[in-house]
């Protein structure tokens, strides 16, 4: 089960569910990677290859728990980018946004 407030987002992929998410040393690879920002990444994302999607995925994928998993896995999974897309944008939503900021 997802931790919403962690930023966990699930992804099903052949029958299994993984667990997504973003923390500070994720999303520092991330931005080392692509030379960019948080607020930026979406834009690499737009126009990433395979290549860089199963990489933005990777990171996510560590950072939810599955530190076992490698690129090699993710070769290995049916193509479903769309679905994909969708969890990867969910996460980076959810870590750009900031409930907890007080009422101004």
């Amino acid at each position: 089960m997802v931790n919403k407030e962690r930023g966990e987002v699930a992804l099903k992929i052949s029958g299994k569910t993984y667990t997504l998410c973003l923390d500070m040393d994720g999303l520092a690879k991330l931005e080392n990677e692509y030379d960019t920002t948080l607020a930026d990444i979406g834009e690499v994302l737009e126009k990433a290859s395979s290549t860089q999607i199963r990489e933005i995925l990777l990171v996510m994928l560590h950072c939810g728990g599955q530190e076992d998993l490698t690129m090699e896995d993710l070769g290995k999974w049916p193509i479903k980018i769309g679905r994909m897309a969708r969890a990867i944008g969910e996460v980076l939503s959810s870590a750009i946004d900031d409930d907890d900021k007080a009422p101004a």
